[in-house]
């Protein structure tokens, strides 16, 4: 059985929702970023960004952009 659990500051309590906007980004209460990446603009934003980067590192080789480190 599941029980809600409520929070409060100063004695008010603090309304339960399952997204919000914060920052520029749109935090869910599920930790998914699709509502944050689904409108066009951060789309582009994102896109844009990436771009620049890829522009500002265009000297190292192929395998030294993509390699991961876990």
């Amino acid at each position: 059985m599941a029980h809600d659990v409520c929070f409060s500051i100063g004695g008010i309590v603090i309304e339960y929702v399952g997204s919000w906007p914060h920052l520029s980004h749109v935090i869910t209460n599920n930790g998914s970023d699709k509502l944050d990446i689904m409108t066009m603009s951060r789309r582009c934003n994102f896109i844009g960004q990436a771009n620049n980067v890829l522009c500002w590192f265009s000297k190292p080789d192929y395998c030294t952009k993509t390699r991961q480190d876990s």
